[in-house]
């Protein structure tokens, strides 16, 4: 008779250990975590925008080699700043005052439960391994001054980045809202944190105050309760169903306006986007352009200027001295870009309806077919 591997949740997340708010995986690599206080791009004048983008493209010249810029939509949790509003109401005295702070409550609650979103940014990097080094204190070295880089520069835009007193514990906060993205609105990090250790002393017979705490691996409270991956079209995790999306290679448009994907982060509660950036070496890349353009031009030789096969080589012929060129004169790099977008909701109905949402949304606007 065969036994029945028991499979836990721990095992499919590739997380090793957090130390120094840097995230180790079990592939060896190691994570950095940002997150980025937003401004409203939309709202600022032409020149403003343009020394944002101007920012923005010089950090990107010294930027590491991978990046990735995610956003978080959810609905706002408003019980916090409920309960502030409920302990200024006990110190006030003036009845017509107490009215107005009970329907000013009602309101927030109101909103709250229909329509108020919250929106986290974050920057994600990883330190370089052509460093080939495992020393602990090279790797933070490199990622401290990867991160004071770019609080520089995004400060030059208007966005500071965080920085919270315990990087460990705002990273592994992190962690748990992403991969618990049900029950973080109901147990928060702190909760789940005491929760993990008051059953970990119960299982081992110790007595919380009296016994020392014992080692307890990280995975154990950020790792949700539950994984489905039988699915092939969706994936249920924490008790919510999970879909993806990304944008084809010829699905972006040939040219696009400043801020034009704030379309996708705005969609709506449950659409998470992810910007993944991968930074190209300029003068490989100018050879790798350079002996494509002649590949091409050979080719021209033997087909008809008449043909569907000319046309693509041209355009392809012009797209690398295109490339070429900026590489080559005017101090420019080549990044290979993917959007994916992840679209969740509490029922299988309510996830598929919202990713067909997007995808309409995304055909009408933007992306080409």
């Amino acid at each position: 008779m065969n036994k029945q591997k028991n499979e836990y949740v721990q095992d499919f997340i590739p997380i090793k250990n957090i130390r120094h708010g840097i995230v180790e995986t079990t592939d060896g690599r190691y994570i950095k975590i940002l997150e980025i206080e937003p401004i409203n791009f939309m709202l600022r004048s032409e020149e403003e925008q343009f020394g944002i983008i101007s920012s923005f493209a010089n950090w990107l010249k010294i930027s590491p080699m991978r990046l990735q810029f995610k956003s978080v939509t959810r609905k706002a949790d408003s019980e916090k700043h409920i309960s502030m509003l409920r302990e200024e109401l006990k110190r006030e005295d003036n009845p017509r005052c107490k009215e107005l702070s009970e329907g000013y409550i009602g309101l927030i609650r109101d909103v709250g439960s229909r329509e108020a979103l919250t929106r986290r940014f974050f920057l994600i990097f990883q330190f370089e391994d052509f460093q080939r080094t495992d020393d602990f204190s090279k790797i933070y070295g490199m990622l401290q001054a990867a991160e004071q880089n770019a609080g520089a520069y995004f400060a030059q835009c208007g966005n500071n980045i965080l920085q919270p007193q315990n990087e460990d514990e705002a990273v592994a906060e992190i962690l748990y809202m992403y991969f618990n993205r049900r029950s973080c609105t109901d147990e928060p990090f702190a909760d789940r944190v005491q929760r993990v250790i008051l059953d970990r002393m119960k299982m081992e017979d110790k007595i919380l105050g009296v016994d020392p705490i014992p080692e307890i691996p990280i995975l154990d409270f950020i790792s949700p309760r539950g994984i489905d991956l039988t699915k092939s079209s969706y994936v249920i995790m924490d008790g919510l169903y999970y879909s993806f999306l990304y944008i084809k290679g010829t699905g972006y448009p040939s040219t696009v306006r400043a801020g034009w994907m704030s379309l996708l982060i705005n969609a709506g509660e449950g659409i998470d986007v992810d910007v993944h950036l991968r930074k190209e070496s300029r003068s490989k890349t100018i050879d790798k352009v350079a002996q494509r353009i002649r590949l091409n031009r050979t080719k021209m030789k033997g087909v008809q200027d008449t043909s569907t096969d000319y046309e693509e080589l041209t355009n392809s012929i012009q797209a690398g001295y295109y490339i070429k060129n900026g590489l080559a004169n005017n101090n420019e790099d080549l990044f290979y870009m993917t959007v994916f977008i992840s679209v969740s909701a509490k029922t299988l109905d309510e996830m598929l309806w919202r990713k067909q949402q997007i995808v309409d949304m995304m055909k009408s606007t933007f992306v080409r077919s």
